[in-house]
């Protein structure tokens, strides 16, 4: 009989695999604790979030919001290792030099960066710095901590609905393969708490167009790639974070 996995040693795995903080892992580590472990990627999000909104807290009466908003963006890539940037770059370098899923396949596992993963890392950062900085004083405490929740939330929900496009594995075979609809509950349910909590009605508005975003993904990246991989899922982090960030720009968040 397999021991029940404790919710802290699959909260410390996803710590692990999100950002750079080591916390020894309390648990054997297989395919199911690493499954699991996406339940609880909204909530690392959600610390993630929360040193951003800390340092903009304590740095906002020194710093103009231009040069603080870059910083935090630079926070935000070094706690997640520059992760989802790297798959980012990746993925569009795919796409934008493969002509059939098997050349973008092998296109996404070189090494290089190509010219479209560099306008993509360009413009991401670009983006979220803009986008940070001319947020609603009001509201951009909340926002700083619900966006990567969000993102991280939809990389769930892209896993869950795509199939792994590599036959030979990978990276993120494990997370994609072995992921079931009770560790989408609740990574679900702790993104509605979270987003009610720190939005009201305008959070829940954000985790639908977040689902929305996440249903034309899971067509998309089907079509296009077979599946999704690991660098496809570091994308879609990086596209939800600069469209949620770009919504809420839109929104009346006073």
């Amino acid at each position: 009989m397999k021991k029940k996995l404790s919710p802290i040693a699959c909260f410390t795995l996803a710590l692990q695999f999100l950002t750079v903080f080591r916390i020894p892992v309390e648990a054997e580590v297989d395919e199911r604790v690493v499954s699991k472990s996406m339940a609880w990627f909204p909530v690392v999000g959600l610390l993630v979030g929360f040193l951003m909104a800390g340092v903009w807290g304590r740095l906002a009466s020194i710093f103009p919001s231009s040069f603080l908003s870059l910083l935090v963006v630079l926070l935000l890539a070094v706690v997640t290792r520059g992760l989802h940037l790297d798959g980012l770059s990746d993925t569009l370098d795919g796409l934008g030099g493969g002509y059939t899923r098997e050349k973008r396949l092998e296109i996404m596992k070189d090494s290089h960066v190509g010219a479209f993963g560099v306008i993509g890392i360009v413009f991401a950062i670009l983006l979220k710095w803009v986008a940070i900085w001319k947020l609603p004083e009001q509201a951009r405490v909340s926002v700083l901590m619900l966006f990567p929740v969000l993102s991280r939330f939809a990389m769930v929900l892209v896993a869950w609905r795509c199939p792994y496009a590599r036959r030979e594995g990978g990276l993120g075979q494990t997370y994609v393969d072995s992921l079931g609809g009770k560790t989408v509950l609740i990574a679900t349910l702790c993104t509605a708490l979270i987003s009610i909590v720190l939005l009201s009605y305008w959070g829940v508005l954000l985790l639908i167009f977040t689902v929305l975003l996440s249903g034309a993904a899971s067509v998309f990246f089907t079509w296009t790639l077979g599946g999704v991989t690991g660098d496809v899922l570091g994308a879609i982090n990086e596209i939800c974070e600069i469209l949620v960030l770009s919504l809420c720009l839109a929104l009346p968040l006073h």
